[in-house]
């Protein structure tokens, strides 16, 4: 049985991975490895309270995390058909899980925070793929066989 208390925490955690994933580089193992064992609630409040000790190692992702509103990012994604998803959910690609333990390459690895996905199936001048990645900003549509202007 769900409790109240498990859908705020649900909430809270996707909440939290939406601003972590606005702010941190994909892949950034200080923030993905943290995530993993502490849960991105904990991480994100650890962050947002770097950004009040200038000489902490995450002083920059600290003061950036306190300027994303979660909610309006997730409005503003919507508004472009665009949906975020996370480890657990139907969507997510349960393979990624394996990336824990993958090692790192250029201090990139880990499990994504999440995943902005878009299917763009439904415009015309788009691939029939639907989009997956950990940053927020989709890339620009284009017609198959034209240039970007």
């Amino acid at each position: 049985m769900t409790t109240h208390d498990d859908v705020d925490a649900a909430a809270a955690d996707r909440a939290a991975r939406v601003k972590l994933s606005s702010v941190i580089e994909p892949g950034d193992l200080r923030v993905t490895g943290l995530v993993s064992e502490l849960g991105a609630t904990k991480v994100l409040d650890y962050l947002e309270a770097a950004g009040d000790v200038e000489r902490h190692w995450a002083f920059p992702l600290g003061q950036e995390l306190g300027r994303v509103d979660p909610d309006q990012v997730r409005e503003q994604a919507a508004a472009r058909g665009i949906r975020f998803i996370l480890p657990g959910d139907a969507e997510w690609p349960t393979q990624l899980g394996a990336l824990q333990n993958a090692g790192a390459l250029h201090e990139r690895g880990g499990e994504p925070v999440g995943l902005w996905s878009a299917d763009h199936t439904t415009c015309a001048s788009s691939p029939a793929t639907p989009w997956l990645s950990s940053d927020p900003v989709p890339p620009p549509a284009t017609a198959p066989n034209r240039q970007p202007s």
